[in-house]
């Protein structure tokens, strides 16, 4: 993981700390004031953001919505909510925020790890193609894409034979 960024009470904040470190993560900051986790997810651009729902103000429903009015709709972050409140109504406003996941304490510790893996794979799965598309517009400024046949060229004069398209015919008394 290149980063991760959570908040909860400071008995779990230790805990996913512990479990993350003993799973290879090493990359992972954590806060315990709920005020500073949209600046911090802001300045450090996580890959992933772990969050508990029952923080002193502003809550994790405030810190969902403020994330989600900070990121592009491109550049999601997922987020994983853990939190202990199991009740229907609590994961529902959390996945309508923006909750990527939703998970309740106590976690299994292999569940919280293959979620991370889950969500962190996916992300760098939408990012691969963006990447992608940036070196290839840095490589080929000036590769066009052929408007009839679809085909990727440099412009200039088609090397290949293309078959001529029939004109476009009216019906009778049609303008």
């Amino acid at each position: 993981m290149r980063r991760g960024s959570l908040s909860s009470t400071t008995r779990y904040v230790r805990l996913l700390e512990l479990v993350l470190s003993r799973a290879g993560y090493t990359n992972v900051r954590t806060t315990r004031d709920s005020r500073t986790v949209a600046a911090t997810i802001r300045d450090w651009g996580p890959d992933l953001v772990l969050l508990d729902l029952a923080m002193p103000p502003p809550d994790g429903y405030e810190i969902l919505q403020q994330i989600q009015l900070a990121q592009s709709a491109s550049e999601r972050i997922p987020i994983l909510v853990l939190t202990a409140d199991v009740t229907g109504p609590a994961r529902e406003r959390a996945f309508v925020l923006g909750a990527s996941d939703f998970l309740t304490k106590p976690f299994d510790r292999t569940e919280v790890l293959l979620r991370i893996r889950n969500l962190l794979s996916t992300r760098f799965l939408e990012r691969a193609p963006r990447a992608q598309n940036e070196a290839l517009e840095t490589r080929g400024r000036g590769i066009g894409v052929h408007a009839r046949s679809g085909r990727a060229g440099r412009g200039g004069p088609r090397r290949h034979h293309e078959p001529a398209q029939p004109p476009l015919r009216r019906a009778p008394g049609d303008a």
